[in-house]
């Protein structure tokens, strides 16, 4: 009986080496900028929301304070990944300006280092008495229709 000389490559093995780790790598970098871009969208979504609740307020309430104080509440645990953002309000009129800073954690998940990648939005918002300006608008389309038959009736009889 004769043997057959079998002899067997190590090209699975070494692409095995190779591909795992880089996959791995790939797969860590793309959850971090995940949670990056999920930060993102929930501080631009954040501020407008708390922005546009402190300029429902009435006249002569305290609409920047109603916003520092009250977006805590608006957060409720959200950020996952990241730290809870830094509130700071600013109003004038019925316009409300909110800003928001939060940090990406990342120490302890990749090896590029300790340092957090920040993120800032900053959001206004205005009050508008949409029902007022349709009526305004409405008024205003009253007034020029009637001018209208007025012109032309009067141009009519002549």
């Amino acid at each position: 009986m004769r043997y057959r000389k079998r002899s067997a490559e190590a090209f699975f093995t070494l692409e095995a080496a190779v591909l795992v780790p880089l996959t791995f790598f790939l797969l860590a970098c793309i959850i971090h900028l995940v949670f990056l871009e999920y930060s993102r969208c929930l501080l631009i979504q954040d501020a407008y929301v708390v922005a546009f609740r402190a300029s429902l307020l009435e006249e002569g309430e305290d609409r920047a304070a109603f916003a520092t104080e009250n977006a805590a509440w608006q957060f409720s645990g959200r950020y996952f990944g990241n730290r809870t953002p830094e509130v700071s309000a600013g109003a004038s009129g019925r316009n409300v300006t909110v800003e928001l800073k939060t940090e990406t954690r990342r120490s302890g998940f990749d090896l590029t280092g300790s340092e957090a990648w920040t993120s800032g939005v900053s959001m206004g918002a205005r009050f508008y008495d949409m029902p007022s300006h349709i009526r305004k608008i409405a008024r205003i389309a009253d007034l020029v229709r009637a001018g209208m038959r007025k012109v032309t009736s009067e141009s009519g009889q002549n």
